[in-house]
C-alpha cells in the first residue's frame, strides 16, 4: 500500500507547535493556522487518510505534553 500511517508532518507539526506555543505563546496563532493547514493538505493531496492525520497528531501532541514535563536540566 502506498498510504502510510501515521501521518510524519502531521506529527511533527503538531509537536513543534506545542513545544514552541508552550515557550512562546505569541506564536500561538500562527502555529496552529500552519499545523492545520499541513494536517488539511496531506489529506487533500491524497496522501494519507484523515485517520492516519487524526492519529499523526494525537501521537505529536502526546510527545511533546511528555517532552515538556522533562525537567530542565538548566
Amino acid at each position: 500500500d502506498q498510504y502510510s500511517f501515521p501521518s510524519g508532518h502531521t506529527l511533527h507539526a503538531v509537536g513543534f507547535t506545542t513545544v514552541a506555543a508552550a515557550h512562546f505563546p505569541a506564536l500561538t496563532g500562527a502555529l496552529a493556522v500552519l499545523t492545520v493547514l499541513i494536517a488539511c493538505s496531506r489529506v487533500v493531496l491524497g496522501l494519507h487518510y484523515p485517520t492516519d492525520v487524526a492519529m499523526g497528531a494525537a501521537m505529536g501532541y502526546a510527545i511533546a505534553r511528555g517532552v515538556l514535563e522533562v525537567p530542565a536540566a538548566y
